[in-house]
């Protein structure tokens, strides 16, 4: 990553931690922000979930598993 990507990526995740979470670590701050990244779609997935299971006569996958496989 160029020397100006990577400041300005600092720089971002700098200002979001001291807004969020000013106590704890950048490196610390770094692996929340890593793990939102990672579980942004699994939270979308679950959204859809309760959504589609609230439904009483749906057709549709109805667990978590079956719509992981249909999101891919």
């Amino acid at each position: 990553m160029a020397d100006n990507s990577q400041q300005i990526l600092d720089d971002v995740l700098s200002q979001q931690r001291q807004d969020l979470i000013p106590e704890v670590s950048e490196h610390d701050y770094f692996e929340v922000f890593c793990a939102e990244q990672i579980l942004k779609d699994f939270d979308l997935l679950m959204t859809r979930f309760r959504a589609e299971s609230s439904t009483a006569n749906t057709t549709e996958a109805s667990t978590p598993l079956m719509l992981l496989l249909m999101a891919n």
